[in-house]
């Protein structure tokens, strides 16, 4: 079987597909002429579009049912589908007058604003992302220099995903920038040089040294080390006044004559002093949890929507997270990263509808794009999550509301997360396991929404 191909993207784009699919062992690379891409073994060709020519590389490697040969068709009928439409969207581009690569950027950056690969609920490169990415990195360097950031963060993804050792890289990217010549890179033992969401380390490295320069080490301290020095500074004076407070009381106490009440004067003085400590506790949990005086409930800047999980697989690097896909009745489902792993299988979640939080600033999660946050309630002890389960009859995209929330009052357009604990004050289950916000239910067309078991738990 021989693949004869030529020097176009399409060319490059079938070089990847044969060694991303394991099929290095089945066929022979041979130059192709008269700008030609076709798949030969003898009895039976493959011809016509590059297109054509690139699926059918796709299928046979998917024949082997390998998980990195099933990737690249999609793993259910609705991925394959989707992977499907993409090509056909991009043979039709290459055919008409938008087949300048700088239209497919165009297109591409809304899309991958939301989502890490082509296929919405795939979470890995198809054909589809190869054949894309082939088409952008062979384009001019006018092209390539002005790439929006999603299309860049797309492209090394993809990038990342193709191994560069061993004597199947040597054969099938040989003559590409692909190659990586070092001496690991010729050896037969040595390992796929990396996988998807490999981060680029100098990248990685300057990004941790610029947190580090501002103080912050996660997104939620970033928030302290930047904008909130002036409330660190009064912590720290009041820390500070405190102190001197005890130390005068300390040298008052220290003064005074000893006597044998002393030691019980010592005991009520703690008791007093604890239940005066628990009270004031239970004074700053209930201020916490309500408006300051004078304050008006913030929960309506935050847009709650129903939506259905419409696919759940594991995040590429990181055990403890799952990527979703999510309707909310818009055009594509949304692609949302949740900490849910250590509590509900994939099957525990699929189907399931859920309450989405859908106007929180989107960002990256370890690598994956994610725009959304799902609402889940955990018990008082921390040891179980459920998520907030909207009733059935309500509406699917469908707002939830609030009876404190007037008229006119609307969510704001993008909420950043730093701001959520300002917001989101008050969120828990009542004794009735509804969801509540305060004393308000987060209620919907057909209901409230609630959980199965968790009665006064926190809701986040």
């Amino acid at each position: 079987m021989s693949l004869h191909v030529d020097s176009s993207p399409y060319g490059l784009a079938a070089r990847v597909l044969v060694l991303v699919g394991g099929l290095d062992g089945s066929l022979q690379l041979q130059a192709g002429s008269n700008d030609e891409l076709r798949l030969d073994d003898g009895s039976q060709s493959i011809s016509g579009s590059p297109f054509s020519v690139l699926m059918g590389l796709a299928h046979r490697a998917s024949a082997s049912n390998s998980i990195h040969a099933r990737k690249l068709i999609g793993y259910s009928d609705e991925e394959q589908g989707q992977v499907s439409e993409w090509m056909s969207r991009l043979e039709s581009g290459a055919a008409s007058s938008n087949s300048d690569p700088a239209h497919l950027v165009s297109a591409l950056g809304p899309l991958l604003r939301s989502r890490s690969f082509l296929a919405p609920t795939s979470f890995t490169p198809s054909v589809a992302d190869y054949t894309a990415w082939a088409i952008i990195s062979e384009a001019d360097s006018s092209v390539r220099s002005s790439l929006p950031r999603e299309v860049s963060r797309w492209l090394r993804a993809v990038s990342a995903s193709i191994p560069r050792s061993g004597d199947a890289a040597q054969q099938w990217l040989s003559g590409t920038p692909l190659l990586q010549q070092s001496s690991s890179s010729s050896s037969t033992d040595a390992p796929p040089q990396s996988e998807i969401f490999n981060m680029d380390v100098e990248a990685a490295v300057a990004a941790a040294e610029k947190k580090n320069a501002g103080g912050a080490n996660d997104p939620a301290g970033a928030a302290a080390a930047g904008g909130d020095k002036k409330k660190a500074a009064a912590s720290s004076a009041s820390a500070s006044s405190a102190a001197s407070a005890a130390t005068a009381a300390a040298a008052s106490s220290s003064s005074a004559p000893a006597s044998s009440s002393s030691s019980s004067g010592k005991k009520e003085g703690k008791a007093k002093e604890s239940k005066a400590g628990k009270e004031g506790k239970d004074k700053k949990a209930a201020a916490a949890a309500a408006p300051a005086s004078g304050e008006v409930s913030q929960i309506y800047r935050i847009d709650f929507r129903i939506g259905a999980i419409k696919s759940v697989a594991p995040h590429p690097t990181e055990a403890r997270l799952y990527v979703c896909s999510i309707d909310i009745g818009e055009p594509e489902p949304r692609q949302v990263v949740a900490g849910l792993a250590d509590h509900f299988t994939v099957d525990d979640l699929t189907g399931k509808r859920v309450v989405l939080m859908v106007n929180l600033k989107s960002g990256d999660l370890k690598g994956v794009p994610s725009n959304g946050r799902c609402m889940v309630a955990t018990s008082p002890d921390g040891s179980r999550k459920e998520m907030a389960t909207p009733p059935e009859g309500a509406a699917i995209g469908e707002r939830i509301t609030f009876a404190s929330v007037k008229e006119g009052q609307v969510p704001d357009a993008q909420v950043a997360p730093k701001r959520l604990h300002e917001i989101m004050k008050g969120l828990h289950t009542n004794s009735n396991k509804v969801v509540q916000y305060l004393n308000d239910d987060f209620m919907t067309s057909a209901g409230p929404v609630t959980v199965p078991t968790i009665a006064d738990g926190t809701v986040a």
